[in-house]
């Protein structure tokens, strides 16, 4: 296997492989976010919130606690605005077809002309046996900035760091998915002849 930082090297601006002959009608693969995986990723957030409240009405004042308790909700409350309105898990995360790729919930698509090589990778940032199976999937493109164009805001934030980690702002980690990156690799290679790397063990 090669090792994750040579994805650094990878010239991204290379031409892209012509696609594959996929007939018009073939099936769409739709990824969506798995509402099983981010409720569990919720629990642990769900814990510390009743142990700091039963800790904090325990030992602190009234006054202090009702305090403490009014942050935790705009907290809270801010957490789930986050979800709601920019991660928006209720709608497809990504969808392959034979036109290409959409990103229902970032608002932005790409040609599979655009996607240069596709790239398996450990998922890093995890430590349970749960998130050491969990990979990511990069999808190489020949001109990121003919994504990120399409980003605004939160997401355009994101993209940063898997543009300097990978070389392409496109990482998509299944830990919350109902895809695997293996799975969607299998469906990108359907549509495109582009290889699939893999790094790491």
């Amino acid at each position: 296997m090669e090792r994750v930082n040579a994805a650094r090297l990878w010239r991204t601006e290379r031409a892209a492989p012509p696609p594959r002959d996929v007939p018009p009608g073939s099936p769409a693969i739709v990824v969506r976010y798995s509402g099983r995986a981010l409720a569990r990723s919720l629990v642990p957030l769900a814990a510390i919130v009743l142990g700091v409240e039963a800790l904090v009405w325990s030992m602190a004042g009234n006054a202090i606690a009702a305090l403490v308790t009014a942050l935790l909700v705009v907290s809270v409350a801010l957490l789930a605005y986050n979800v709601r309105f920019r991660v928006r898990p209720h709608l497809p995360l990504l969808t392959m077809s034979a036109t290409g790729l959409e990103f229902p919930s970032m608002g932005a698509r790409l040609g599979w002309t655009d996607v240069t090589e596709v790239q398996i990778h450990p998922f890093r940032g995890g430590q349970s046996r749960a998130k050491e199976r969990s990979r990511s999937i990069a999808f190489m493109l020949a001109d990121p900035d003919a994504f990120t164009s399409q980003l605004a805001g939160w997401w355009l934030k994101k993209m940063r760091t898997p543009l300097s980690v990978y070389g392409t702002p496109l990482v998509i980690a299944d830990t919350a998915l109902d895809h695997s990156a293996e799975e969607m690799a299998a469906a990108a290679a359907t549509y495109i002849n582009a290889p699939v790397r893999r790094f790491g063990p």
